[in-house]
């Protein structure tokens, strides 16, 4: 349900903006809400449930899980009775079958490097926080740091805030340089805080603002060019493709969780790492602390690299692709009223 979802909610986004500066600013919308809600749970989720369970954690769940579905299916009502399409000439309405879907998938050569971005982006991201668990129990030796460290996945929200304003000031090329090199900063902070002083509120603090804050920049970014794909396949492909094309935000998303809980399962195995352990080798908590910090670093990197050398939807290409669509919708609308 989720999946069937998310596709075309998404796929919304470059419908509902059709101008760089609003595709900013709605896209971080809906991303905010989504980080707040991943807060809050995370936060409070447990502390709901002993309160809702009265001490029973199976009536607790229980009346959690109602809640949540109350809440889902009034947001959805919601939306689904309030977001109006605008209208606009369809280039091409025809229905599309799977063989197609992978044709254009493989066809827009722009959502290829976009995959290789969000695997990475994600892949880092769930690395780093799957791991993080491990890290506080075993490298830091304090357990409860790691609630302090969920906490400041606010900076996540802030971050999404942020985003339009800063990419007003500075451009989408820039924001995605520093969304790149906030996360490594902060986990590099994160590793040299547990050679150094590894309980430190202050370096834990600063590392947690610096990744969260860089992932928020980052959501920003992926979904505002995924948008912006999806202009791109219209002018190289002459179809527009909202769901096919946002399908793969969804595929790389789950993709990603899949592969990362792989790794840090095999992972914890090669270093030796003992379940149920009180105290791990030193060999295992070199180990974590890797799989924390340093690989999810790399792959921010790598990330980076790709978007870098690969990605070409920015500056005065873009603007030459609204244009080309934008005089391809009148010509159409043109069309159809002197029929």
């Amino acid at each position: 349900t989720y999946t069937i979802m998310d596709i075309p909610y998404w796929s919304m986004i470059p419908t509902l903006a059709t101008t760089k500066e609003d595709r900013e600013k709605i896209s971080v919308v809906p991303r905010i809400f989504a980080s707040l809600g991943g807060l809050t749970v995370t936060t409070f989720g447990i502390a709901l449930v002993n309160k809702l369970g009265n001490g029973n954690q199976i009536k607790g769940f229980e009346y959690f899980a109602l809640g949540i579905v109350i809440i889902f299916i009034i947001s959805t009502i919601v939306t689904c009775i309030n977001v109006k399409e605008k209208t606009q000439v369809q280039v091409n309405n025809e229905k599309v079958n799977i063989k197609q879907a992978f044709n254009i998938l493989k066809q827009n050569d722009q959502l290829l490097v976009f995959i290789g971005i969000v695997l990475a982006y994600n892949l880092a991201m769930q690395l780093a926080g799957g791991a993080a668990i491990y890290y506080f129990k075993y490298v830091a030796g304090k357990e409860s740091l790691f609630s302090l460290y969920s906490f400041f996945k606010v900076a996540e929200i802030g971050g999404l805030m942020l985003f339009p304003v800063v990419t007003r000031k500075i451009g989408r090329q820039q924001v995605f340089r520093m969304a790149t090199i906030l996360p490594m900063f902060g986990l590099i902070t994160l590793f040299i805080s547990g050679l150094i002083a590894p309980q430190s509120i202050l370096f834990i603090s600063v590392s947690a603002v610096l990744l969260n804050l860089g992932s928020g920049f980052l959501l920003g970014s992926t979904t505002v060019m995924l948008a912006d794909i999806v202009d791109y396949g219209e002018y190289k492909l002459g179809s527009r493709n909202e769901s096919i094309i946002f399908s793969a935000q969804t595929l790389l998303v789950k993709l990603a969780s899949a592969l990362s809980g792989w790794l840090i399962g095999v992972g914890l195995s090669l270093i030796g790492y003992v379940a149920g352990a009180a105290v791990q080798s030193n060999i295992t908590i070199i180990g974590i602390r890797v799989i924390m910090t340093i690989i999810p670093s790399i792959v921010a990197l790598v990330m980076y690299v790709i978007y870098k050398s690969k990605y070409k939807i920015n500056g005065s290409f873009h603007d030459e692709i609204l244009q080309v669509i934008g005089s391809r919708k009148k010509v159409k609308v043109l069309n159809i009223n002197n029929k």
